[in-house]
C-alpha cells in the first residue's frame, strides 16, 4: 500500500527508493538466521518473586499490560499488529521456549537497534504474546525452614500489638441490627469481621465499624484480603469519619459486592444530611485481594 501510494503521486521515478527502502526494512525487522535462538538457558535474570499468588498474578497482569506496548511500538511494524505475521516477518512465538524468546529479543531484535529493547522489555513482550506461558513472576519457596528436629537462627517476627489499639463499634440509629464480630489476630497482622447493617447512605448509617481516634492529618490504607458479597451495595473498606453517630460526616473508600457498582467513593458533607457518591469511581469489576487508601489533609 505504502509503494502503490507513493508511486501514484509521484510518478515512477521513485520506484528505485522503494525498493531501497523495502529492503532497509526487511534487514531491520528479521533476525539475522531468520528464526529465534533455540537457546533456553536463561543468560538474564528477569525472575521476581512474591508473598502471595494474587500479588504474582497482580504483577504478571501489569507486566502483560506493558508487554503490549512494547510490542506495538517495537514489533507491530514486522510482524503484524495483532501478531498475525507479515511479508516482511512472520509471527513470533513463544510457547515454552521463554528463555530462548528473551535471549534472542535482547541480542537481536530489533535489528535495526537492539538495544533498543533489554532482558525486562523482552520478558514483557513474551508475557504479552503467551501469557500462558509466562515464566518470569511466581510466589516465592520458603526455603528456608529448617530440617524437622533442627532449630532455626531467626528471630521470629513479633506479634503486631499496635492492631488492638481497633476497637469495634456499631454505629446505627436502629438498635435491633444483629450483632457483628471482630477478631485481631497480632500475628498475621490480619482484622477479621464479621458484620451486618442496613447501609452507609441516606442521612442516617446502619454498620458496624473497626476504628481508633485521629488527631489532625493522617490516612488509612487497608488490603481487603476477602469479601463475601451478599448483595450489590454490600460494602467493605476505609472511612474517616467525624463520630460514632448514626448521622455523622464521613468520607469513605468502598469495595462493593455488584459488579456494575465497582469501587464506590461515598461521603456526608455535614451532620444529618444526605449522603452523595462519586460515580466516577464505577469503573468496573473489582474483587478482592484489593488495596484502598484514604487520607485527610486539613479539611480535605
Amino acid at each position: 500500500m505504502l509503494s502503490t501510494l507513493l508511486k501514484y503521486k509521484h510518478g515512477r521515478d521513485l520506484e528505485k527508493i522503494l525498493v531501497l527502502f523495502s529492503c532497509l526494512l526487511l534487514s531491520a525487522c528479521m533476525p539475522e538466521y531468520g528464526e529465534l535462538d533455540t537457546n533456553t538457558e536463561p543468560k538474564y535474570d528477569v525472575q521476581q518473586c512474591t508473598d502471595t499468588q494474587a500479588e504474582a498474578k497482580k504483577i504478571i497482569d501489569e507486566q502483560i499490560v506493558e508487554g503490549e506496548i512494547q510490542y506495538q511500538q517495537q514489533c507491530a511494524s514486522c510482524h503484524g499488529v495483532e501478531n498475525q505475521g507479515t511479508k516482511i516477518a512472520n509471527a513470533l512465538r513463544v510457547d515454552s521456549d521463554f528463555n530462548g524468546f528473551i535471549n534472542a529479543t535482547v541480542e537481536r531484535m530489533p535489528m535495526a537497534d537492539p538495544a533498543m529493547c533489554d532482558a525486562q522489555c523482552a520478558a514483557q513482550i513474551a508475557q504479552f504474546l503467551s501469557p500462558e506461558s509466562a515464566e518470569s513472576v511466581s510466589q516465592c519457596e520458603d526455603n528456608n525452614e529448617p530440617e524437622e528436629g533442627e532449630g532455626s537462627n531467626e528471630t521470629p517476627q513479633a506479634p503486631d500489638n499496635s492492631l488492638l489499639d481497633w476497637e469495634g463499634a456499631k454505629v446505627t440509629a436502629n438498635d435491633s441490627t444483629p450483632a457483628s464480630t471482630l477478631s485481631i489476630d497480632t500475628n498475621n497482622g490480619v482484622i477479621s469481621v464479621t458484620a451486618s447493617g442496613g447501609d452507609i447512605w441516606g442521612t442516617n448509617d446502619d454498620f458496624f465499624f473497626v476504628n481508633q481516634a485521629l488527631k489532625g492529618n493522617g490516612s488509612i490504607s487497608a488490603q481487603v484480603l476477602f469479601f463475601e458479597n451478599t448483595s450489590g451495595w454490600s460494602k467493605t473498606g476505609v472511612m474517616i469519619r467525624d463520630g460514632l453517630e448514626a448521622n455523622a460526616k464521613h468520607a469513605s473508600l468502598f469495595l462493593t459486592g455488584g459488579e456494575a457498582n465497582g469501587l464506590a467513593f461515598q461521603w456526608r458533607e455535614n451532620m444529618g444530611g444526605a449522603s452523595s457518591f462519586d460515580s466516577g469511581n464505577s469503573s468496573g469489576i473489582f474483587d478482592a485481594p484489593v488495596w484502598l487508601k484514604l487520607e485527610r489533609s486539613d479539611n480535605t
